[in-house]
């Protein structure tokens, strides 16, 4: 494992199913805009919002993220959540990692923001971490229930309407997915037969 001596860093959490050039794309302009020396791209091993959701498994997630994460200075994959099993929570992950550096940088989108007072301990995660949200088309926040919206760093970064959905849709069409995602995480799909 390499050593975890950088000061500053940035976690980029999902289900990565598959991790596409959205993900990878706000992930460096968080790491830009924020000057973090590395963003770690973090597959959950299940998400507490989506526990019902199952398209390929956790180690071809893992796979996945890895391989496109590779291709990308300053972006590495962590296996936090998955080694970690059962349904992951930032704020676990976050305590986690509060051990190993000195800041730590959550980001997440304005979709999530909305909804972060539902989120499990958000007091603990924004004692532990400063929350980094990028734009979302279409998000409107109830600054009343959710007192956490002001807290929240917002990036001015374009909005990026690719979703991992889309991709699996096209996969399962029969159509290409070129400048979807990364060559190496396509041929992955196409090696392991996933989305069809």
């Amino acid at each position: 494992m390499k050593s975890r001596t950088l000061r500053r860093v940035g976690i980029y959490g999902g289900t990565f199913d598959p991790p596409h050039i959205g993900h990878l794309l706000l992930a460096l302009l968080a790491r830009e805009a924020r000057e973090l020396d590395e963003v770690l791209l973090i597959p959950s091993a299940v998400s507490p919002f989506k526990t019902e959701e199952r398209h390929s498994s956790v180690e071809d997630r893992l796979a996945m993220t890895e391989l496109a994460a590779e291709e990308n200075d300053g972006l590495h994959c962590s296996d936090i959540e998955i080694r970690a099993g059962g349904v992951s929570y930032t704020v676990d992950t976050v305590r986690r990692l509060a051990n190993e550096y000195g800041e730590i940088e959550l980001i997440i989108g304005d979709d999530q923001l909305a909804e972060f007072h539902k989120w499990r301990e958000p007091e603990t995660i924004l004692e532990l971490a400063t929350v980094v949200s990028l734009p979302r088309r279409g998000v409107v926040f109830d600054r009343e229930a959710n007192p956490y919206v002001d807290r929240a760093v917002r990036l001015d970064a374009p909005i990026v309407e690719l979703s991992s959905t889309a991709v699996r849709e096209r996969v399962r069409r029969g159509l290409p997915i070129t400048f979807w995602t990364t060559d190496s995480v396509r041929a992955y799909i196409e090696k392991r037969g996933l989305y069809r």
